[in-house]
């Protein structure tokens, strides 16, 4: 039996796909066809039979970058000498960011002694020991590197078009709606589930929560989305789980926050931090593409209005009923941002309840008195309003300062144009005298417009400027009080501390952070 290993590596990404009808470009990129070039080289070169070939296959992942499943497990068995030869239809399989082929053909796989064989490029690392490949395959790097990225522009560029235009390219329809069977780029309601959609936004105005219309549904036997989804043979990726079955308060929250169920289309919510680079970022609001009309609404936009004040005043309500409980819960895990939970003993000390689930975390060592760390916070903010103190008057002597500036300038802005708005008269009784000319009436009237509107717009700006420095001048204040009352604090009372801060983040070594409320007026972050 062959002890010597050839893997075959086989990628396939979007890049190889035409952007209109999604058809391979070049049916030669096919899996299929890569894997039958590499079959048929192995089986007419004889020096290559004494290896038993294995095969890595990557579908869909791009070349840009190598962070690629078969990839590192390939590269993973080549760094154990698991593997003593590769083999690609052509360098653009194996990758096509330069600078990283580069390391991989000169550096690594060299350092691993694995040979390196790309069929249509006639390069075989057999043949170039103890040199490099030359220039001709530095040059093909690089431009499978610029076609790539050129390429990668060019498929977001063709992306938003369509966005603009307010199309769908879901291999599915969302919950509520299918594809249009005769225009894939359309959607229509898929009736099965109307009406549970709109049952589902009426139940949360009439006031029932996320977790009580879960209840409801699952009580009524309606299918789940995902298994709505299996059941209606949709595209389904995941393993099957008992909970796909069930109707999750998680679900119910995303459907009633999803604004497409308006008749709108919504894309561009989140992009490639980098182009040829996996990794995503979302995009705030102002950045998405918003087409309305696109589909038939199920809900109308009141509804959905309604719907989300109801989610967002019983947010608030649910921070209002368990404020009186939320002493220890200022307390949180500065390791992983979980809740601390108090411990009874003798000496109450606060915990990581992560330790009950993950053994070995990195908070498993949190283990803190908690009389000493209420002690060290109190002392910690006795400090810090101190030293607010202190410089209270400097601060607030600053914003008086911009304040008068601010309103002297206002003030001769109002002066200013109450003169100009007065001439207009004066220059007609003029020009009705005779006195001017109807021309330089004309030239007045003009310059005299234009210096109102300059003054008009300068006017906004200031009084923007003066509620800013009022504002100002209303957080400083607010932060003196609270300064006042932390140094009046003769010991740790939860119910009053937690009006001044958001939350105490605490660390396994004993060190602590104080997030203030801004609405303290007071915020800052402390450490010791």
């Amino acid at each position: 039996m062959p002890d010597k290993v050839l893997a075959f590596y086989i990628r396939l990404s979007s890049e190889d796909r035409d952007l209109k009808t999604n058809a391979l470009k070049n049916e030669s990129n096919s899996v299929f066809n890569q894997r039958r070039l590499l079959q048929d080289y192995y089986d007419t070169h004889e020096s290559l039979h004494g290896y038993k070939v294995i095969v890595f296959c990557d579908d869909g992942v791009t070349g840009t970058h190598f962070d690629r499943p078969k990839f590192d497990e390939l590269i993973e068995m080549a760094r154990n000498q698991e593997i003593q030869c590769i083999m690609v239809k052509d360098l653009s399989r194996f990758g096509r960011n330069f600078l990283e082929m580069g390391n991989y053909l000169e550096l690594i796989l060299p350092l691993y002694g694995v040979r390196f064989i790309s069929i249509n490029d006639a390069f075989d690392s057999d043949d170039y020991l103890g040199v490099t490949g030359g220039l001709e395959l530095a040059l093909r790097n690089l431009i499978n590197n610029m076609y790539s990225r050129d390429l990668s522009t060019k498929v977001r560029s063709a992306f938003r078009t369509r966005n603009l235009r307010g199309e769908y390219w879901g291999g599915n329809g969302f919950y509520g709606y299918q594809v249009h069977p005769h225009n894939k780029k359309r959607l229509i309601v898929d009736e099965q589930v109307r009406d549970i959609i709109v049952m589902i936004f009426e139940s949360c105005v009439a006031g029932m929560t996320t977790s009580e219309i879960a209840q409801m549904l699952n009580d009524m036997g309606i299918p789940s989305p995902l298994e709505h989804k299996r059941r209606n043979g949709g595209f389904y990726n995941g393993v099957v789980k008992e909970e796909t079955g069930i109707w999750l308060k998680g679900a119910v929250r995303k459907i009633l926050t999803d604004e497409r169920y308006t008749g709108k289309m919504i894309t561009n919510t989140r992009e490639t931090e980098e182009v040829g680079k996996p990794k995503m970022r979302s995009l705030p609001r102002d950045q998405w593409i918003i087409v309305p009309g696109t589909h038939e609404a199920i809900i109308s936009e009141e509804l959905f209005r309604a719907a989300q004040n109801a989610l967002q005043g019983r947010i608030r309500n649910v921070n209002k009923n368990t404020a009186g409980n939320r002493a220890n819960n200022l307390f949180v895990c500065g390791c992983c941002g979980r809740k601390l939970r108090k411990n009874p003993a003798k000496e109450p000390h606060l915990v990581c309840p992560k330790n009950d689930s993950i053994k070995g975390a990195e908070c498993a060592g949190l283990f803190v008195n908690q009389a000493h760390i209420e002690q060290a916070v109190l002392q910690m903010l006795r400090e810090q309003s101190r030293s607010f103190l202190e410089q209270h008057c400097l601060m607030q002597a600053c914003i008086d300062k911009k304040l008068s500036s601010i309103q002297t300038e206002l003030d001769a802005n109002t002066n200013m144009t109450r003169r100009l708005q007065s001439r207009k008269a004066e220059l007609y009784e003029q020009y009705r005298a005779g006195s001017i000319s109807r021309e330089k009436f004309a030239d007045i009237q003009k310059k005299d417009s234009e210096k109102l509107a300059r003054l008009s717009s300068r006017a906004e700006e200031i009084k923007r400027l003066l509620v800013e420095q009022y504002e100002s001048r209303g957080n400083l204040a607010a932060g003196k009080r609270t300064a006042d009352q932390i140094i009046l604090l003769k010991d740790y009372y939860p119910e009053i501390i937690r009006n001044f801060v958001e939350r105490v983040r605490v660390y396994p070594s004993g060190e602590i952070e104080i997030d203030m409320r801004t609405s303290s007026g007071f915020a800052f972050v402390t450490a010791s």
